[in-house]
């Protein structure tokens, strides 16, 4: 979040992580991913780099089982 310059950018770029996280499933993940990339590539294209290059990675509960 460092590369957010303005508060108000770094909330709504927080709110909009956490949607992500909060996806209903797996596709709905994704596609919140892709949104959030392109919204942020031209304007903090850190951001757009880093959440295409690593929250793959922590969507990978969705792939867990729903109860254990």
């Amino acid at each position: 979040m460092n590369d957010i310059p303005e508060i108000s950018m770094r909330q709504e770029a927080a709110e909009d992580l956490r949607s992500l996280f909060n996806a209903k499933d797996s596709n709905a993940a994704h596609e919140e991913l892709k949104r959030l990339i392109k919204r942020y590539q031209d304007s903090v294209p850190g951001l757009a780099t880093w959440a295409e290059e690593t929250v793959l990675v922590g969507l990978n509960f969705y792939q867990s089982p729903a109860e254990l």
